[in-house]
């Protein structure tokens, strides 16, 4: 778990470039962004979650304002409440058919996010996206 005891482990660190460790077997040596990982970071872009992590915790991107690629990987199941709440630059995103759940206002306040492909089976918490963006069913 990527988190602190306070839960945030990298909140406000203001970095533009994330990369991951990996273990012996090729995947990433922690399967859980805990709580307010990389909340507030003002820097970040861009982020590719690696393969092998299971779940966003709550708040893990909260508030990182110049974030605009996200690629999540299939190994994802949870997506935690408010996990990218205020994320206003990111413009589209793309939910693996692994993920069955969507925490409650995870994507609100991300103005800038046009669409989001969801799969059928996912179950999306209340408010999970803004009102102005598109949930394309797949």
């Amino acid at each position: 778990v990527l988190a602190s005891s306070a839960g945030c482990a990298l909140a406000h660190a203001d970095l533009d470039n994330v990369a991951f460790l990996k273990n012996a077997g090729g995947l990433p040596k922690l399967t859980v962004l805990g709580e307010g990982a990389f909340k507030a970071n003002e820097e970040l872009t861009s982020c590719t979650v690696p393969v092998g992590i299971l779940e966003i915790g709550e708040e893990a991107f909260h508030d990182c304002a110049a974030l605009e690629v996200l690629a999540l990987p299939a190994t994802v199941k949870l997506i935690g409440a408010r996990a990218f709440l205020f994320c206003r630059s990111l413009k589209s995103v793309a939910i693996p058919s692994s993920v069955a759940e969507i925490g409650w206002r995870a994507f609100r306040g991300c103005s800038s996010l046009a669409t989001a492909t969801v799969p059928a089976s996912c179950t999306l918490g209340g408010d999970a996206f803004p009102s102005s963006t598109v949930v394309r069913r797949a």
